[in-house]
Parts: structure tokens; sequence; C-alpha cells
């Protein structure tokens, strides 16, 4: 299925453009379905350009990059990568909501540090050895390539993250309101607290359980009960740190009767304890 996204390109240019103009890191927009929207250059970078010159060469990035889109969809957050080549890319996703809409993925830089520059490039060559890559000409290129630690590169990535909220603040990317994928999460978000199942969810909207099942799966990157629970551990993580409500109240109010259960689900999720997260969130009960 198709998620219904507005892009505003004008919008979006402008902020590929500032983004490339500081990092000189180029960017791309994807939507939902892994197509290109948007690029900042519109062209490869050089040394990526030369690679994709082989056709087989062209088709691994291809397929790197959708893996990329995918592996950022699982996680719902930023994912950083190498390439076939040795590329390093990152992948954030663009959320309206609590829905996935699109990806924006820079790189198509080589990390590393300066010093290492000769060996980085014996690296490569073993890398792209059975390619038909022109390797006399993709080293000519690669001499030109500026090589970039990682921390520049996570911290450009973090930079676009916050320009991503201005995105969806501005509507430069959105979900159209009558998208089937919007009104199933406004329905969890108002409902999460009852004991809510597939099978009334599907019942509600009209639709097959697996039908459900592929729009959750396919804008939020999870199942229907992972996506319920998703959201009432998240309103647990914001009762335990903005109130002074017991434990087993907070599991109550968010739709667990039994507060074992609720320790376990919360633990598996956020890797400690109610408890703990409410001390280590300057909380002590």
């Amino acid at each position: 299925m198709d998620i219904k996204v507005n892009f505003d390109k004008d919008e979006l240019e402008m902020i590929l453009h500032s983004f490339y103009t500081i990092t000189g890191i180029r960017i791309v927009v994807f939507d939902d379905r892994f197509r290109k929207i948007l690029a900042y250059p519109e062209e490869h970078l050089p040394y990526c350009r030369e690679l994709r010159k082989d056709p087989e060469a062209k088709e691994a990035c291809r397929l790197n990059d959708l893996e990329g889109c995918r592996r950022c969809r699982s996680l719902r957050r930023l994912y950083p990568y190498e390439c076939h080549a040795g590329l390093k890319e990152v992948v954030l996703p663009l959320v309206d909501g609590n829905v996935i809409c699109g990806y924006l993925m820079l790189g198509e830089v080589i990390v590393g540090e300066e010093q290492d520059r000769l060996r980085k490039w014996e690296e490569l060559q073993r890398r792209l050895a059975e390619s038909r890559v022109d390797m006399k000409r993709l080293k000519e290129v690669y001499d030109r390539t500026a090589i970039l630690s990682e921390d520049y590169l996570l911290a450009a990535a973090r930079i676009m993250e916050t320009c991503a909220s201005h995105l969806y603040l501005k509507q430069a990317v959105s979900v159209q309101d009558e998208d089937l994928s919007k009104q199933v999460d406004a329905y969890i978000r108002e409902h999460f607290s009852e004991d809510l199942s597939a099978d009334d969810i599907s019942s509600y909207f009209g639709i097959s359980r697996a039908k459900l099942y592929r729009i959750t799966e396919h804008s939020f990157g999870e199942g229907i009960m992972e996506q319920i629970r998703s959201i009432r551990i998240a309103e647990a993580c914001r009762l335990l740190e903005e109130t002074d409500l017991k434990i087993a109240d907070i599991s109550a109010r968010i739709g667990y009767e039994d507060y074992n259960y609720f320790t376990k689900i919360f633990k598996r999720k956020c890797k400690v304890t109610p408890r703990e997260y409410r001390k280590q969130h300057g909380i002590l009960r």
C-alpha cells in the first residue's frame, strides 16, 4: 500500500541546499516506498558517480540503499551503515505523528582519518577487486575526495534530525489527514488504555486483519499489538517523568492491570524497570 504523503519540494530543497552548503554532504529524500523525491546535489558526488558507471556496482549501491532504508524503518531511528564500496551513509526516518512517511539519506562519504588515506584506499581496492570499476580513474577521484571523521558525519546527521522537526512543523512533509494509516494511529492513541485488540481496530475501520497488519508493518515498522505496546510505554515514560503517580497506578492508567506484566513489557522496551527509569530521570519515589 502507498501512504498519501504531501512533500513541499520548495521547502525541502531550501533545507537540503542549506545543509549541503554547510556540510558538503549530499542528502536524498525518499518516500515511504523508498522512491527518490528530491536530492541535493541532484547528481551523485564524484566518487559515487565513478562507481556507478559499472552497472553491477550501481545495482549493488541501489540494494545497499534499499536495505539501509528498510533497517531504518525497522529500528525507527537514525541508522548508519557502510556500503559495498566502503562509503558511509546515514538514514533517518521522516515521521508524521507515528507514521513513517519517508526517509532522509545523507552520505556518499569516505570516513576515516586523513593520515590513513593510503590504507583506506588499499581496503577499498580489496572490496572492489571483483568489480569492473575503472580503478585507475576511481583512484584519481579518491585522491580529490575529502575524508571525514565518523563523528563529523554523525553530528551532521543529528543536525538533520533537528531539520526534520522543522519540516514537520512547516508541514513540508506530512501524511494526508484522510490516509488510513494516520487514522489508525489516531484511533490507537485515543483508545490505547482500553482492552484494545487487532479485531477491534479492523472492525472499527471495516478492513481485514491482514490489511491492518500490512498498514502497521508498512507505516509504523512494527505489528499492530507491538504498536499499541509502544504507545502505552511512551505514555508510561511521560507519566514516570512528569508525575508522582505510583507505578501501579501508571500501569493501570495505560491499560495494564497486571503490574508484573507491565514491568516485564516496560523493561523489554526500555532496558530498565519503571522504578529504575524514574530514578534515572531524577525523580525518586
